[in-house]
């Protein structure tokens, strides 16, 4: 059985681990305005760090979506101190949701690993009319030979690379035709908390290969975040 990059993500319970870690969720906070009672959906919640750092910001209900049943284990462990937070094992391609039911939509890094359309018709779906879609995702910012764009895209299991150019298609596509785009930083300070003990060759294979990979193409992949809104 193929051993994916989120398999091995999912597996040891890697902390945000999308591009920027804490420092990129702190400042896209920073470039929106909350009310204090919105209704707030992670997908691709992970270990539910960014939820939990949500909790203090909102008196509405926070609610975490993971395809990944450790993951969900880790998330509910992170947050069940914190009742309003509510984490449920879903796809983003479909979402256990009735329309129209959030203020804010998160997405760090997980709706490039999905199908990208069905998910962001899912999350035009269920964001209320003047809701707000924020993605952190990564983005092609120069061109890639054929062969550099395959490996990439087999390495981390994506169906597709997308541009700004693309993701701006698609996002419009789907009916968010107000769109903010912001570069954000790839990498973080911070160090990976982990449990040595969960770590094999194969964890270790696969992470020097990711850094491999942003050492190698640093220079034509970034991450861009995208303030949506219909």
């Amino acid at each position: 059985m193929n051993f994916t990059y989120t398999d091995f993500l999912a597996s040891i319970g890697i902390d945000r681990a999308h591009p920027g870690g804490k420092l990129a969720t702190e400042n896209w906070l920073k470039e929106i305005d909350l009310p204090p009672n919105s209704a707030i959906l992670e997908v691709g919640c992970g270990t539910g760090k960014t939820l939990w750092d949500l909790a203090s910001k909102t008196s509405g209900t926070l609610v975490g979506v993971d395809k990944h049943t450790s993951m969900i284990e880790h998330a509910k462990k992170q947050v069940k101190r914190i009742p309003k937070i509510n984490v449920v094992k879903a796809n983003t391609e479909s979402l256990p949701f009735e329309d129209d039911s959030f203020d804010l939509i998160i997405s760090e890094s997980v709706t490039a690993f999905t199908h990208i359309e069905q998910s962001i018709q899912e999350y035009n779906r269920v964001l209320k009319p003047t809701g707000l879609l924020v993605m952190l995702e990564m983005t092609i910012i120069d061109e890639l030979e054929q062969s550099e764009y395959d490996y990439i895209r087999s390495f981390y299991g994506i169906e597709q690379l997308l541009s700004e150019k693309e993701w701006l298609k698609v996002l419009k596509e789907k009916g968010f035709n107000h769109i903010n785009v912001k570069n954000s930083e790839m990498y973080s300070e911070e160090e990976l908390e982990i449990d040595p003990s969960l770590w094999t060759d194969k964890h270790f294979d696969k992470m020097a290969e990711h850094y491999a990979i942003n050492t190698t193409y640093g220079h034509k992949i970034g991450a861009n975040l995208y303030f949506c809104q219909r």
